[in-house]
């Protein structure tokens, strides 16, 4: 309702403290969390997330155990930080671990880095913290396209099947994969690509100089900065 009268717009994306993610050893992290040195990681992060109406646990539950069903090979666990109880059962999911949510952003930084991959699904969002917070620690994400998320993640065009009109970019830019809302099959597939050692090493490499660039904390108040500036110098 504001644009009518808009004289000027720019966009300035939210940064994070990258002082506090950022990435550390993934061996020493994975056993303060006690967990296997050899397995990989899928996080997903929400508040309350089986039950938060703009987070979709069916599509996360669903994309898992199709997930399992091509990869009994490995070693694989799932985490879920934000829920109010330590490791709540889930029907047909023995590797899905819950984690209560964390105050400290420091603790939330040290699960972050015992992960390989980070999932987020939501029916509805903003520019969601939890996936700049990711990338900011060197994770590949997956995640659907809803909201702002595609200006976070830049799809990978190695797997543009799922959502060509969004997964564009190359080996050396790629940071994720963006999948439909809804679209657990194409979600099962998408980590099943990041299951492999490969994509998932360059395109977590690609996620963090990306989050560097474009979403530090200190990027983001130097932009503002200079903005006023502009404008103030504009109306000497």
């Amino acid at each position: 309702m504001l644009y009518p009268a808009c004289q000027e717009l720019k966009v300035i994306p939210h940064g994070v403290d990258q002082n506090v993610f950022y990435p550390k050893d993934k061996r020493l992290s994975k056993e303060a969390l006690g967990l296997p040195e050899d397995c990989v990681v899928f996080l997903f992060s929400a508040n309350g997330i089986r039950k938060n109406r703009w987070k979709d646990f069916d599509l996360l539950k669903n994309a898992l155990i199709k997930f399992k069903s091509f990869t009994s090979t490995k070693k694989f666990i799932f985490i879920a930080l934000g829920e109010k109880k330590d490791n709540d059962p889930v029907e047909n999911l023995p590797e899905l671990k819950f984690i209560t949510y964390k105050h400290s952003p420091v603790e939330v930084a040290d699960i972050y880095n015992a992960a390989d991959v980070y999932l987020h699904a939501s029916k509805a969002d903003t520019f969601p913290n939890v996936i700049l917070e990711a990338l900011s620690c060197g994770l590949p994400v997956v995640a659907t396209a809803v909201g702002g998320i595609p200006e976070q993640v830049k799809g990978w065009a190695g797997l543009n099947a799922i959502l060509p009109e969004y997964n564009i970019y190359s080996d050396e830019s790629a940071t994720g994969i963006l999948v439909r809302s809804g679209d657990s099959d194409g979600f099962a597939m998408a980590m099943e690509k990041l299951a492999m050692p490969e994509p998932r090493s360059y395109l977590g490499r690609n996620a963090l100089r990306d989050a560097r660039m474009r979403f530090s904390l200190d990027r983001q108040i130097a932009e503002y900065l200079n903005w006023y500036y502009d404008v103030l110098d504009s109306r000497k």
